[in-house]
């Protein structure tokens, strides 16, 4: 029953072949030679996950201010084009509660969306940091 056949513009020959399933009602059929006289193997229960892993919520995922482009700012749940406008023209944030300071977002917008964003400091060169001890 096995055929050979090439998928179109792929390079990899697949084998076809059919399967017989048996109702559920139906025994299954004989095992050829050997395996006729074979048990079937004891399985051991699996433990159940623990209770508090079913109901933890997932946390939300951290995105830098000062990198996160704006296709994924309005994935947030009711962003507004002007919001992430606004979030992009402020860059470079030291601390996302400048979002508040620069009365980019409301104290509303900011409790909703502060558990999603984080602010990631850009580490100093070598030359900045030795202009800065003079």
């Amino acid at each position: 029953m096995g055929a050979l056949l090439l998928l179109g513009g792929c390079q990899q020959p697949y084998r076809v072949f059919a399967v017989q399933v048996a109702a559920a009602d139906e025994a299954p059929p004989p095992l050829p030679g050997a395996l006729a006289d074979a048990r079937p193997l004891a399985v051991a229960p699996v433990a159940a996950p623990p209770a508090a892993g079913l109901g933890a919520r997932m946390a939300p995922p951290k995105w830098d201010l000062n990198r996160v482009p704006a296709v994924t700012l309005m994935e947030l749940p009711g962003m507004t084009p002007g919001v992430v406008t606004a979030i992009i023209n402020g860059r470079p944030y030291r601390g996302k509660r400048e979002l508040l300071k620069r009365k980019i977002l409301t104290a509303e917008q900011y409790a909703r969306w502060k558990d999603y964003l984080v602010v990631h400091r850009a580490a100093a060169t070598s030359r900045g940091s030795a202009a800065t001890r003079r």
